[in-house]
């Protein structure tokens, strides 16, 4: 229950700051980047069976590398973006858009099937 309330609350802070500081203002961005947390939160077992094959690779991978990778993931979605593009809001929206799940599935480390 505290995490959803905390999923809330960051979304909230998100959605905020994504429509009132981004050069782009667009409302259907600040309504994902406000929902993105309280979806992963809400729909976390379904995205764990989803990602869980992935875990084999990922336990290979040290976990600061695996934190690292994740960090490093918007960046390199900006990057590939703003050099595909000449729209500086359309790079922008789609690194907000792709950066924030992508980044979540190579850093989430699935519950076993039993705790669940």
């Amino acid at each position: 229950m505290l995490s959803l309330l905390f999923a809330i609350l960051s979304g909230a802070a998100a959605g905020f700051s994504a429509y009132y500081f981004s050069p782009v203002n667009s409302v259907f961005l600040a309504a994902w980047v406000g929902c993105l947390p309280i979806a992963l939160r809400i729909f976390r077992r379904p995205i764990d069976r989803c990602i869980g094959p992935l875990q084999g690779v990922k336990d290979v991978i040290p976990g600061k590398l695996l934190a690292l990778i994740g960090i490093a993931i918007p960046f390199g979605i900006s990057f590939l973006f703003s050099r595909l593009t000449n729209d500086p809001n359309m790079t922008l929206t789609l690194t907000m858009i792709l950066g924030g799940p992508l980044a979540y599935a190579v850093m989430r480390r699935p519950e076993p099937a039993e705790a669940q």
